[in-house]
């Protein structure tokens, strides 16, 4: 493993506190330059590991990336996961703080993005199920966790990765909000099994 990937283990240990099945399905929501999807890909071979990230030049880059170490496993897509397909603006442009939610004078540079109906999306894909979710999603994991209960799909995913984001938006959330997607997410047959609040959690079914 290369010195890039080492580094990355040692800013995210909750990776070392996942196992998945052979031939597992991954899906990446925030993907960005593909670091993570590289990293995953060496520590479990996934059958099929699947990104998403609105910043087209985020997905250029992270297509060289993993075109460059011979996978034949992934797909990317340039826009991210919610509950509709619209154009959204964004804050934090062309940074790893990219968000559809921290926008306007106190973020820096301003873009836009695309979102599309996840439930859509994810039906077009065919998963039979989602071994691992990763959502690094800058304070948009609050809007579409309820929307993947809502449209059955967390009830498909077995491992659920989330790095949370407080204070951000007109509405910011805080440490309760988190609390209450954990409780949530255990109503919904997942265990939290790694928890390093506010930053990341691992909940498993």
């Amino acid at each position: 493993m290369n010195e890039e990937l080492e580094g990355l283990i040692q800013r995210w240990p909750l990776v070392k506190h996942i196992s998945l099945p052979p031939d597992s399905i991954i899906l990446v929501v925030g993907s960005y330059t593909g670091l993570g999807m590289e990293l995953l890909n060496e520590m479990f071979s996934p059958s099929r590991i699947i990104g998403f990230d609105p910043q087209i030049w985020a997905l250029d880059e992270a297509t060289s990336r993993l075109q460059a170490r011979n996978y034949h496993n992934f797909t990317l897509f340039n826009f991210g996961l919610g509950f509709e397909n619209a154009t959204y603006p964004m804050g934090e442009w062309h940074t790893d703080a990219c968000s559809f939610i921290n926008v306007g004078e106190g973020s820096r540079q301003q873009g836009t993005g695309s979102i599309r109906d996840a439930n859509e999306a994810l039906r077009i894909l065919k998963l039979p199920s989602i071994d691992l979710m990763v959502m690094n999603i800058e304070g948009f994991e609050f809007t579409l966790l309820p929307y993947l209960k809502a449209t059955g799909w967390i009830d498909k995913i077995d491992r659920l990765a989330v790095q949370w984001h407080l204070g951000l938006g007109d509405e910011p959330k805080s440490y309760d909000d988190i609390a209450d997607c954990i409780d949530r997410l255990e109503e919904y047959g997942m265990r939290l099994e790694y928890d390093e609040r506010p930053a990341w959690t691992l909940s498993v079914r």
